[in-house]
């Protein structure tokens, strides 16, 4: 009896099946019904290799941890705890002072997935950098030191990079397509960089991939320099990252007016494809996030005659529109802070 493929029917050959699926060769077929049941066993056995292969590829967590010693055992533990177990993550010490690194190296010497890089302090982005460059997973994801993840998250992103391919992978909670491609517009209002996770050899290919200095939208500027390199890009439905709040981070001290400035000028020439509404809804987001953490005693007259000469190059570059944002219009910082008082006393847990 013969095969589609042309081989006879024998244990010879079914064990030729087995390594064929193995190897990831092609789909073989049977004729009969008295050979159905190898058919059945060469699909096992595709299922098998590419069970293995999920299993061989390595991910790269890489965790920036700066005097984050109230949280980050819980955040060790959540890795630990992670049904998919051929990970590493490489923990960046950006120069500590409240005793992290020794949680760290505690970690790291009961279990050697962990990897301690210790740096100065630089800021979150190169911290981020330096873990980059020290991974050696395939695919390399992102976490922040106070915050969790549940068992099946990276279960959840190897399958979704398994299916893919592509170079960069997110898991979205706001997606609810099977699968779909990833466009500015997105980024632009959920370019978090825990939800991400991309190939390697894409980030090696980016002389800085987060732009290091910056302590505002980093990880928005990251995303669409990846996005104007052409990558491939997949994102699914993903749940299981869990985002902590905590306003003793850096991400929540004082920000001087040049951040916002930066990072106005450096996402203008990665606009490719949005819409103006969604880019002028991001500018005065943004603006109004660096108007609640400012230092008042710092950002006076000076500061704010930056950001308005940042918006008005917005403008000048036709990729703002004040028609969508109102407040922008009155170039009037009182009645700005007077709506920011009026939201936080609404709600005082409310950030732009």
């Amino acid at each position: 009896m013969q095969y589609a493929d042309g081989f006879p029917r024998s244990q010879t050959n079914v064990l030729w099946l087995l390594h064929s699926a193995q190897n990831g060769r092609g789909t073989a077929f049977c004729i009969n019904e008295e050979s159905l049941l190898v058919g059945f066993a060469y699909r096992n056995c595709l299922q098998i290799a590419f069970e293995n292969r999920r299993r061989q590829m390595r991910l790269s967590l890489v965790m920036p941890c700066y005097n984050a010693a109230r949280f980050v055992r819980e955040c060790l533990d959540s890795i630990r705890a992670q049904k998919f177990d051929n990970w590493e993550c490489v923990c960046v010490d950006d120069g500590s002072t409240d005793g992290s690194f020794d949680i760290l190296e505690e970690y790291s010497k009961k279990d050697d997935r962990f990897v301690i890089v210790r740096r100065s302090h630089g800021g979150v982005s190169a911290a981020r950098n330096a873990g980059i460059v020290r991974a050696m997973g395939a695919y390399v994801g992102f976490i922040d030191a106070d915050d969790t993840m549940d068992p099946d998250w990276l279960l959840q992103a190897i399958k979704a990079i398994s299916d893919s391919q592509a170079d960069l992978v997110r898991l979205n909670p706001w997606c609810r397509a099977k699968s779909s491609s990833i466009g500015v517009e997105h980024i632009l209002e959920h370019g978090f960089s825990w939800l991400s996770f991309v190939r390697k050899d894409a980030l090696l290919a980016m002389s800085e991939p987060f732009p290091v200095g910056m302590r505002i939208r980093e990880d928005t500027i990251f995303h669409l320099k990846l996005l104007n390199r052409g990558v491939s890009t997949s994102q699914r439905h993903g749940t299981g990252y869990h985002y902590r709040l905590n306003t003793d981070s850096s991400v929540y001290r004082s920000m001087p007016a040049q951040d916002f400035v930066r990072f106005v000028r450096e996402m203008i020439p990665l606009l490719k494809g949005a819409s103006m509404q969604k880019v002028s809804r991001t500018i005065y987001k943004t603006m109004l996030w660096w108007r609640v953490q400012r230092n008042k005693d710092k950002d006076g007259a000076e500061s704010e005659a930056l950001v308005w000469g940042a918006v008005d190059e917005a403008r000048t570059k036709g990729v703002l529109n004040i028609l969508y944002t109102p407040l922008l219009w009155t170039r009037n910082f009182i009645l700005i802070d007077a709506y920011l008082a009026l939201r936080r006393r609404i709600n005082p847990k409310w950030l732009p």
